[in-house]
């Protein structure tokens, strides 16, 4: 599908399935493996992921890390976890992205309590 410039849903649903991990560490972990064993040699080389968090990020790094075939690799996260800041100071995960759940959880409070409120709800890109 990489030469087709618009997917139907069943289309961009298939390949999600592909890559989705359900934020399980144990399911990273085996998705990559299945990846990679199913990819030739030179098709690995320098790799690029981005994980949906610290956690799987971590678990896609030591499967990439482990891959003779692999010359290198590029794994983002986030939640600044301390294990996956650890694994940025080791050179193991390239980048965390650390949002505070705090902001975020207030956030969230004053929309619910805007939507029982009958209120209209104004977004922004912040």
């Amino acid at each position: 599908m990489q030469d087709k410039p618009t997917l139907t849903r069943d289309e961009q649903a298939a390949i999600i399935g592909q890559v989705t991990t359900d934020w399980d560490f144990n399911v990273a972990k085996s998705k990559a493996e299945s990846h990679l064993t199913a990819a030739t040699a030179d098709e690995k080389g320098l790799c690029y992921i981005l994980a949906p968090n610290d956690g799987t990020a971590r678990s896609i790094a030591d499967v990439f890390a482990a891959d003779a075939d692999v010359n290198g690799y590029y794994v983002t996260g986030q939640d600044a976890e301390i294990a996956s800041v650890q694994y940025v100071i080791d050179g193991l995960q390239s980048m965390t992205v650390f949002k505070d759940t705090r902001t975020l959880a207030q956030d969230a409070m004053d929309m619910a309590i805007a939507v029982l409120e009958g209120k209209e709800i104004v977004t922004d890109a912040t």
